[in-house]
């Protein structure tokens, strides 16, 4: 019994200092408000169905189906106040292939993207680059180069130098 009675003054004290401790500390005094939802997608531009989203850092990608030309690749990173469609629609009349779709970032948080996109040709897949400042560049020629890549066989990767390229 004489044991038992320091024991339980001990843990009364403890508990005390502990919910004083929690109830003085402003940073844990007032829960912190729950997160608000923020739709990405533009059901002006598409017809919603998102596929796929990526996350690189605070750069986020996804596909969304566009209605009579397939999928079409959108990006947004904080505050995500604004959605940007990667897919030209005056290069392109395809489908992105999500699962061909890389990000990388520049030193200054600059996002780099390609990705393989058909062109609504027979011809197949056509390689593009975003950035905020190029916009949508189509890599591949069609002067040069005829068909597609093999996408079984395809490897992307991208690689950002110090200087931003």
């Amino acid at each position: 019994m004489r044991l038992i009675t320091p024991i339980v003054f001990l843990a009364a004290i403890l508990l005390t200092l502990t919910a004083a401790f929690f109830t003085t500390d402003p940073l844990r005094a007032t829960p912190a408000a729950p997160p608000t939802p923020i739709l990405l997608s533009d059901h002006n531009k598409t017809e919603g169905n998102v596929g796929a989203p990526q996350w690189y850092g605070n750069h986020t990608l996804w596909t969304e189906l566009n209605g009579s030309e397939g999928e079409d690749l959108f990006y947004s990173a904080p505050p995500f106040t604004q959605t940007i469609r990667l897919s030209d629609l005056a290069q392109t009349e395809g489908s992105a292939n999500y699962m061909h779709t890389r990000i990388a970032e520049a030193a200054d948080g600059a996002p780099h993207v390609i990705w393989l996109e058909e062109t609504g040709t027979s011809e197949g897949y056509d390689l593009f680059y975003w950035t905020p400042v190029s916009g949508t560049l189509r890599l591949t020629d069609r002067n040069l180069t005829e068909g597609s890549p093999e996408l079984s066989r395809v490897l992307m990767d991208i690689q950002v130098d110090e200087n931003g390229r």
